[in-house]
């Protein structure tokens, strides 16, 4: 028991109990001092009045969690008392109160405590696990997602080829069927994404400690969530319910369904294990790196890029290879034309075709006859240039030499230079002395051979400079991060140690000038001993 309440206690003017896990409540006084205990904590009252101002009074413990009042004493002023009070000692009540105070303040049950104290997020433990709910909620909603998403675009292939080989028509009850489950699908996808969105907010009010929603939702996503629901509510309706020509419009919902295989990417990146770690969650938020879609896309193009960019290819082939058939085939279609007069109607025509446009090749032998095949290609071949821009890419960065190996190289080419740089001098010096015997030979020796002589001596002189300009480019394409560290270490060092060198300097100096002064000294001492006044 603290000094306090032993002192309140021994005043006799209030009665104060304290134990681990019980509420210290001085009655005279009316402050809560500590706050905690459990909902089932009961309490036992006498017969008298409680009212608003005079609630109750000392409540001391009868057994384990039971309590009993021993005499009737003001404790506040009421609700608004205790809950100013509760604020300014700012902790939290989590036991119920008893049923006479609960009448007498004109409240009930958690009431009483409501909207004061330490908030929930204050609790550390309550907001991990919190997350971690919300984190396994929103993996289940895009596992959800990403099944439905995939079963609305295969029920729709499979009912677009059957009706493109003529098995059924769009009235059949085969095709209504699968494009109803197609809507089904769809309108159970369009709840999934909403589901998460939400999930997503409530992880946002969690990480943040935000209590009111609308704080939480950023202006961004609004946009982003109506976008992501406009692209997954799109898809071919049952029957034949267009005012344009159904192959126009057929042919065009069927292929924006393949925008909704986003979904596919959002699923592969929650399972991936950069997100799953608890230790790389870790990492990224005591260095303020968000771990989102797109790091995660850095990332494995960092360590995997040409199995990312084969899987990217593809897949937008495969997607632009059936989207042509796919436009072509209906307008051929409902205009019953033959194959001839539309190449692009068959898949094998249509992935060649598809696959010169993705290279930006185009040598013009198949190209698609409706509107629907052309706009398809123009996208075909902007997503080729861009595949071929990260290709191209990927190639120069793994072709570039390491830090090791450019030591190598950089080695053996300055030891070849050397020797080249040897011969070259070796070749000045011959040259040199042949020119000097050809001057005292002036009568035997013709104009032609000395002639010769100095060119190769001006070759030999133009090639050592040219080996000394060679060796200190290499000097330059060899100097790194690591390397201009380790020379600014050592003119650290160096200029440490002159300081230092200076400083003994300096200390030698002021040694001297003092041994100089004792030395004036000892002079005039002598020279006054000497010589009397």
């Amino acid at each position: 028991m603290s000094g306090r309440a032993a002192k309140e206690l021994n005043d006799g003017n209030s009665s104060l109990v304290e134990d681990p896990g019980i509420p210290l409540v001085g009655a005279a006084q009316g402050r809560f001092r500590s706050y905690s205990g459990t909902d089932n904590s009961s309490y036992t009252t006498d017969n008298r009045d409680t009212t608003e101002g005079n609630a109750a009074g000392n409540w001391l413990p009868s057994g384990n969690m039971s309590y009993q009042r021993q005499d009737s004493r003001e404790v506040g002023t009421g609700k608004a008392t205790i809950m100013e009070l509760m604020r300014t000692t700012n902790t939290v009540a989590v036991f119920s109160a008893p049923q006479a105070i609960r009448q007498g303040l004109g409240c009930s049950g958690w009431d009483l405590f409501a909207g004061v104290g330490t908030k929930k997020w204050d609790n550390i433990s309550y907001r991990l696990s919190r997350r971690k709910q919300l984190i396994e909620r929103s993996r289940c909603l895009v596992d959800v997602g990403f099944l439905l998403a995939m079963l609305g675009v295969l029920v729709m292939l499979l009912e677009a080829e059957l009706f493109l080989q003529g098995v059924i028509s769009k009235l059949h009850i085969v095709s209504v069927t699968f494009k109803l489950i197609v809507t089904v699908s769809t309108v159970c996808l369009l709840i999934a994404v909403v589901a998460y969105h939400v999930t997503r907010i409530q992880l946002s009010m969690v990480d943040d400690g935000i209590e009111h929603w609308g704080l939480a939702v950023r202006p961004s996503w609004i946009g982003c969530i109506l976008l992501e629901l406009f692209i997954c509510s799109i898809h071919p309706l049952p029957g034949q319910v267009y005012e344009l020509s159904l192959h126009q419009v057929e042919s065009v919902l069927s292929i924006l369904m393949f925008l909704r295989l986003y979904i596919a990417a959002r699923f592969f990146v929650v399972h991936s294990s950069l997100v799953t770690d608890t230790a790389t969650q870790s990492l990224g938020a005591l260095n303020k790196v968000k771990i989102d879609g797109m790091f995660v896309f850095k990332a494995v193009m960092s360590e995997r890029p040409g199995s990312l960019l084969i899987v990217m290819m593809g897949v937008i082939f495969v997607l632009s290879s059936w989207s042509v058939h796919a436009c072509d085939a209906y307008m051929a279609v409902y205009n019953n034309m033959t194959i001839a007069q539309v190449p692009g109607q068959t898949l094998e025509n249509a992935m060649w075709m598809s696959a010169i446009t993705f290279l930006t090749v185009g040598y013009g032998d198949v190209t698609p006859k409706s509107e629907c095949g052309r706009v398809t290609a123009v996208v075909t071949g902007l997503l080729g240039v861009g595949s071929t821009a990260l290709l191209v890419a990927v190639l120069a960065q793994k072709l570039e030499q390491s830090r090791s190996e450019k030591y190598v190289h950089s080695f053996v080419s300055r030891v070849t230079l050397d020797k080249v740089h040897k011969h070259a001098a070796a070749d000045v010096i011959k040259s040199v002395l042949k020119l000097w015997r050809m001057r005292r030979q002036t009568s035997a020796v013709k104009n032609s051979h000395r002639t010769q002589t100095q060119g190769k001596l001006l070759q030999a002189v133009r090639r050592m400079r040219e080996i000394k300009q060679e060796k200190a480019n290499i000097g330059e394409a060899a100097v790194g991060i690591i390397e201009v560290n380790s020379a600014v270490g050592d003119v650290y060092q160096i200029t440490e140690a002159i300081a230092v060198q200076q400083a003994l300097f300096n200390d030698r100096a002021e040694e001297m000038d003092t041994r100089l002064s004792n030395i004036e000294n000892t002079l005039e001492n002598i020279a006054n001993a000497v010589i009397p006044d």
